[in-house]
């Protein structure tokens, strides 16, 4: 359990104040709060609800395992071996076909093996995103619920309706400006990791025709 997590419950009681008011009440009309409103699509508690659902755990392990899956294909590769004994035409094909596949397999960033590290590496990345995305978002819910504008939801006068519309519109305001840095800042992630993590595609060397030394004859040595 994190802070966010310790924060979740009462966060999501004001979050609820906050946006029954701004259904009730609105918002003033100039108010930083409807661009963010206007972009985000979501009022104030399912979108901080759509954040806290972020866990890191499942990608951790998914990286460990495509980290595991990457050095399997790197032990194939040392396995499929260079035949010593066999010559001609035939062995030159075999020799083709072996390398694209070894290749294919292993040895540089776009092999199989390759794209499986970047890919945990992504994930990697994608951790760091959330763990920094929960801690900014736990902050500034920690703040609202210690503000004056909590109180004027929580207590609000009798005749206070402009200020009970002005506190929530504070409080949206606040959250959801968090919440759209956070998702700029994912955004900028995938855009950086989009390339690295393009498909692979496998080359057959089928379609290359062999060279036929010493007139075509398969020699072999025994």
């Amino acid at each position: 359990m994190d802070q966010l997590d310790a924060l979740s419950e009462p966060a999501a009681d004001l979050l609820q104040r906050v946006d029954d008011a701004l259904h009730t009440h609105g918002a003033p009309t100039e108010h930083r709060l409807w661009p963010l409103l206007r972009r985000l699509g979501a009022l104030t508690l399912p979108s901080v609800e759509a954040i806290t659902a972020l866990r890191p755990a499942p990608l951790l392990a998914a990286g460990a395992s495509l980290r595991q899956i990457s050095r399997e294909y790197a032990d194939a590769r040392t396995a499929i071996g260079t035949p010593r004994d066999w010559e001609g035409a035939g062995a030159q094909a075999y020799e083709r076909y072996r390398a694209g596949l070894a290749d294919h397999l292993a040895g540089s960033a776009a092999s199989m093996a390759g794209h499986l590290q970047a890919t945990a590496d992504y994930t990697a990345a994608l951790d760091a995103w959330i763990a920094t995305s929960r801690t900014a978002l736990a902050s500034v819910l920690a703040a609202s619920l210690a503000s004056a504008e909590a109180v004027t939801l929580v207590a609000p006068s009798p005749d206070g309706e402009l200020e009970v519309a002005t506190a929530a519109a504070e409080i949206a305001a606040r959250v959801l400006s968090v919440i759209a840095d956070i998702l700029d800042a994912g955004d900028s992630l995938h855009a950086a990791w989009n390339t690295r993590l393009a498909g692979i595609g496998y080359h057959d060397p089928g379609d290359e025709p062999p060279s036929m030394p010493d007139s075509g004859v398969l020699r072999t040595r025994y």
